[in-house]
């Protein structure tokens, strides 16, 4: 280990493994380890608290662990005190969430600590990749960060945020819209780059209040229609035949039952795609003869 390595854990050492009871795990803080921050490098890196995380090194493995309690105990056996102080022991009580695989984090518990591994502050790297839900080859995107520290960005996959149904929830007011506009500008940001996206990729938004239409809110590079019911010279949207003629497009507008209005559409396009694609007139015309005469002739 180089000497950086070693002046770095010795700052970042929190404690060590004191009970182990299942996944809650009790440590033992280092005396000189109680204050709300510690200085590296030149910054402040808060201090372990309620909430937060940590490593506990166990051979070569990294588990990660969140602090969900704390308590003091009075120190029995020494009784050489020289404060009130140092009577006084501050124990975390803490649950494995996850561990470290080179440079992927993974939630679950891979292995259980023991008595006496040592256990440290994460470092920001660290710390970022709890928070980045996205493989190191992946394209990712930032949606912000979480509240309790600035510097610390919340990363998404591309690929497995948008290959997928995705919700939004949260009261009125809450920051729904402002949160999917987010997703689309950083998305659009981020794959503008590449000239296959730019080419291939299409996005329909429906903006009902009107809050992101404006030209430069979310994309520069967009088409804005003003769509309403009413008559008038309202625009309308340039949708070709090809792609009205499709069962998820049909099922949308007619509010069509899954079970007995969705077959009967699925019958309809493939007997227009069979008409307008491969049989001339006078075959149609035969097809629906024969059609009649099956069903009706004696």
């Amino acid at each position: 280990m180089s000497k950086q390595n070693c002046l770095k854990d010795s700052i970042f050492r929190i404690g060590e493994i004191y009970a182990v009871n299942g996944r809650e795990i009790t440590i033992k803080v280092d005396k000189n380890k109680n204050l709300s921050h510690i200085l590296y490098q030149g910054q402040l890196v808060k201090n372990v608290s309620v909430g937060s995380y940590l490593k506990i090194k166990k051979g070569f493995n990294r588990l990660v662990a969140k602090v969900e309690g704390e308590l003091l105990k009075e120190n029995h056996i020494n009784e050489d005190y020289h404060s009130q102080e140092d009577r006084l022991f501050r124990f975390l009580i803490v649950k494995i969430i996850g561990y470290f695989d080179g440079s992927m984090y993974h939630k679950g518990i891979k292995e259980i600590p023991l008595i006496g591994d040592i256990c440290y502050l994460l470092d920001n790297e660290e710390f970022a990749l709890i928070h980045r839900f996205a493989a190191p080859d992946e394209i990712a995107i930032n949606l912000g960060h979480i509240i309790s520290d600035e510097n610390i960005p919340v990363e998404i996959s591309i690929d497995k945020l948008f290959a997928s149904h995705v919700g939004i929830f949260g009261n009125t007011g809450s920051g729904k819209s402002h949160t999917l506009a987010k997703l689309y500008q950083e998305l659009f940001a981020k794959m503008g780059q590449y000239k296959k996206f730019k080419e291939t990729a299409r996005f329909v938004l429906f903006d009902f209040n009107g809050e992101y239409s404006s030209n430069d809110v979310i994309t520069p590079s967009k088409t804005i229609f003003n769509l309403s019911s009413m008559s008038g010279t309202k625009d309308k949207l340039p949708i070709s035949l090809d792609d009205l003629i499709r069962l998820e497009t049909l099922s949308i507008l007619s509010d069509a039952t899954e079970k007995t209005q969705q077959p009967f559409l699925k019958r309809t396009i493939r007997l227009y795609n069979r008409v307008t694609q491969h049989e001339t007139y006078e075959e149609i015309e035969n097809h629906f003869k024969n059609l009649i005469k099956k069903f009706f002739s004696r």
